[in-house]
């Protein structure tokens, strides 16, 4: 994967959010593959989160992105929430912060296999008591590697 700093035409079927709230949000812009391309769109922001949908571009048509974590229902799986490209360019990450300060809520890690993201990192801290999100328990981890 890697961060497209200009970004092409829009695909057909992804549209910027009109929610004023996220007009100093630039659209996140991957490359997958030749052929593919990772959108993310502000939906909604507020003062220390920001919620993106994710689609993949394909061909000029966008489908819905999934990212989906084992045993959590209650959230969209094309959303994440203050997403960010690691520098390795192998993982896109997400931080939902339960409070300002961010010694509560989630972190996710995502690596992208060719067909779909999977998760590879899953951090979560239910109580917000002033720890490090270092420091926050793993429920989930795994590794992605470049294919050889």
């Amino acid at each position: 994967m890697s961060e497209i700093k200009t970004a092409p035409k829009r695909p057909a079927g992804i549209h910027l959010s009109k929610d004023e709230s996220c007009k100093d949000y630039d659209p996140i812009v991957v490359r997958l593959s030749p052929d593919q391309t990772l959108w993310g769109v502000c939906e909604q922001a507020a003062a220390y989160n920001f919620r993106y949908r994710f689609w993949i571009a394909d061909a000029g048509r966008a489908t819905l992105a999934a990212f989906k974590i084992p045993g959590k229902s209650d959230a969209d799986p094309a959303e994440l929430v203050s997403p960010y490209l690691l520098e390795d360019g192998l993982t896109l990450g997400a931080e939902d912060k339960g409070r300002g300060v961010g010694d509560c809520g989630e972190i996710s890690e995502w690596a992208w296999d060719g067909a779909a993201f999977q998760l590879i990192r899953f951090r979560q801290m239910n109580e917000c008591r002033g720890v490090s999100s270092n420091d926050w328990p793993a429920l989930y981890t795994a590794k992605a590697a470049r294919a050889r």
